[in-house]
């Protein structure tokens, strides 16, 4: 027969450290749809910031939407 000869206080780590890991591994897991979720409301935060930046170019005059400024050579 095959014996192993151990202190008990190995196995009482080594219960402990797998105890950690699998709980570690279990709530990564469930949180899956909340981490899904913060990355999509990010995305969508910074995509509105870029739409609210040049929302606020546009009302300090920095770019002017419409027509592009007439070519000299074709004005009349």
């Amino acid at each position: 027969m095959l014996t192993f000869n151990i202190p008990v206080f190995w196995l009482l780590f080594g219960a402990v450290g797998l105890g950690v890991m699998l709980g570690g591994v279990a709530t990564w897991m469930r949180q899956g749809r909340f981490r899904k979720e913060a990355r999509v409301q990010k995305r969508e935060a910074n995509q509105l910031k870029h739409e609210a930046d040049s929302l606020r170019k546009v009302a300090q005059g920095d770019i002017a939407p419409g027509l592009p400024a007439p070519d000299h050579k074709k004005a009349a």
